[in-house]
């Protein structure tokens, strides 16, 4: 198949797919396999050839987790969330490093500390969504776009932490997904290489020196 066939065969089921207001299990596991299997066998397919939109996934995300019935099936959401979640995580490689931005501003406004209702959940859709794929050398980039911009506002937030479980796991894990994934183009500051450092011990409930995981919220 032919890159530009290949390109269609994964942005049509996603565009077509996430509209529809069909959200049984079935549809979602099948939209699933229909796009992973066209892009996992296609290494070579960057975000040069496909781009896709993150909206589309938040969306349906929010219409899983907020029903507008709330007598629907929680416990089947779930169900459809965990199909819907290792969606997102296999395509984030296609979201465009203008997403960052994006992301930031539909979800930061929802992080609110004196609140804990959503907070979790908030956190979550951020390392989900944050795009942390290094584009071809040949992409242009702006420097609003680049993680050096973005990044110290996650580090931010991480320092805001809130010892709920998983509060650590989901920030250590989008900073790992970026360290793997940028290739070497992109370095850590010190202070945060300290920071994520402090932070594993304290997951692991492993003594941390006294300094170590200061980090400033500018």
């Amino acid at each position: 198949m032919r890159l530009e066939e290949v390109k269609w065969a994964a942005y049509l089921p996603y565009d077509r797919g996430t509209e529809s207001e069909d959200y049984e299990r079935e549809f979602i596991i099948q939209l699933k396999l229909c796009i992973l299997g066209t892009t996992t066998r296609q290494t070579q397919l960057t975000i040069e050839d496909l781009s896709l939109d993150w909206r589309k996934l938040y969306n349906l995300v929010k219409a899983l987790t907020f029903p507008e019935q709330w007598q629907d099936n929680l416990i089947q959401n779930r169900s459809k969330l965990k199909h819907v979640v290792e969606l997102i995580c296999a395509v984030n490689r296609y979201f465009p490093p203008s997403a960052a931005r994006e992301v930031l501003t539909e979800l930061l406004p929802h992080v609110q500390f004196n609140s804990m209702d959503w907070q979790l959940l908030n956190v979550q859709m951020i390392n989900l969504f944050m795009p942390t794929a290094a584009p071809p050398e040949s992409y242009s980039v702006s420097e609003e776009d680049k993680p050096e911009r973005w990044l110290p506002t996650i580090f931010s937030l991480w320092s805001f932490n809130l010892r709920i479980s998983g509060y650590d796991a989901y920030f250590m894990n989008l900073v790992t997904c970026l360290a793997i994934e940028q290739k070497g183009r992109f370095k850590f500051t010190n202070q945060q290489i300290r920071f994520a450092f402090a932070s594993g011990l304290h997951f692991f409930n492993l003594p941390v020196a006294r300094g170590t995981a200061l980090l400033t919220r500018s």
